[in-house]
């Protein structure tokens, strides 16, 4: 299946840029690329779940909709203002408590967005990896500082 495909190529920048390797040709440390990259993961994610959402909005009561979209908002409008106003070791932080908050509203809403077995497997695995990541990143910045 072409999404678990992506999914698991989504994760090749979380995991290269841990190695021990430098990558001259970057703008910025590669802390700050994760982090980036991360940001933009998170937004992708956050809008995937909205648009879910927007289908299933029937099967939602008017409030539990109206908060689960205000929080995918916030998912993606955090993971964004974290890349320049937070020190990098933060925002790292931030970012993985909101992949697993991500995670958890997938796997508490499973029946009502309709997500298939599938789907659910391939993303508790991509979210241990990607929180896996996460921590290993935090340890490579603080050991380094």
């Amino acid at each position: 299946m072409m999404y678990k495909r992506l999914g698991y190529l989504g994760l090749i920048p979380f995991v290269v840029l841990l190695l021990p390797i430098e990558f001259s040709f970057l703008p910025t440390d590669k802390s700050q690329v994760f982090l980036s990259y991360s940001s933009v993961i998170l937004a992708f994610m956050a809008g995937t779940l909205w648009t879910r959402l927007l289908i299933f909005q029937a099967r939602l009561s008017h409030q539990l909709y109206k908060s689960l979209l205000i929080v995918t908002n916030l998912i993606a409008i955090v993971a964004f203002l974290s890349l320049f106003l937070l020190p990098t070791a933060i925002a790292l932080t931030v970012n993985l408590l909101l992949f697993l908050t991500l995670y958890l509203i997938e796997q508490h809403w499973v029946f009502v967005l309709e997500l298939e077995s599938e789907y659910l497997t391939m993303r508790k695995v991509l979210s241990f990896v990607v929180c896996t990541c996460h921590a290993f990143a935090l340890m490579d910045l603080t050991l380094l500082s």
